[in-house]
């Protein structure tokens, strides 16, 4: 059983948007594929919980606890939890049309483990601030969010 809670928002600092931010937990057993619409749409996600495969055109990653990875614009991927654990994952979507000059994620490389735990609390901090969209909240979504990119960008 799926338990999905997606907050939509439209807020733009120069240009970087976000637009969705999910909390996602779902039982064994699933697959979850994921093609960007537009050239500038990405989504970045981190596991919060649980065991499971990222698969894309060329390869496939183990996920587990930390693990972190962006769905590039206009890329196909799919996740899948392992038959012995469930997979919790929160996200968060954006547009920003020179992600690749912020982060060393790439189609082909699109994943990285996290060695602390500053980046979930960031991304959880993003989805209670847009829980009660405000100007007030979804500025402040927006200083987190930048905070993640700007620590990813740092291990570039």
């Amino acid at each position: 059983m799926a338990n999905t809670n997606t907050i939509h928002t439209h807020s733009r600092i120069e240009d970087t948007r976000l637009l969705s931010a999910t909390k996602f937990s779902q039982e064994t057993g699933f697959t979850h594929t994921h093609a960007s619409v537009k050239n500038i749409t990405h989504t970045l996600v981190i596991i919060t919980d649980g065991e499971g495969v990222l698969t894309t055109e060329n390869q496939s990653y183990p996920l587990q606890k930390n693990s972190l990875f962006l769905v590039h614009a206009e890329s196909e991927l799919s996740f899948s939890c392992t038959d012995e654990t469930p997979l919790s994952y929160l996200s968060v979507t954006f547009e920003c049309p020179h992600v690749e000059t912020l982060l060393t994620l790439t189609p082909d490389h699109p994943l990285t483990t996290l060695r602390d735990t500053k980046t979930e609390r960031r991304m959880r901090a993003v989805h209670n601030c847009l829980e009660n969209p405000t100007n007030r909240t979804i500025c402040r979504a927006l200083s987190f969010f930048f905070a993640i990119l700007a620590s990813l960008s740092d291990a570039k």
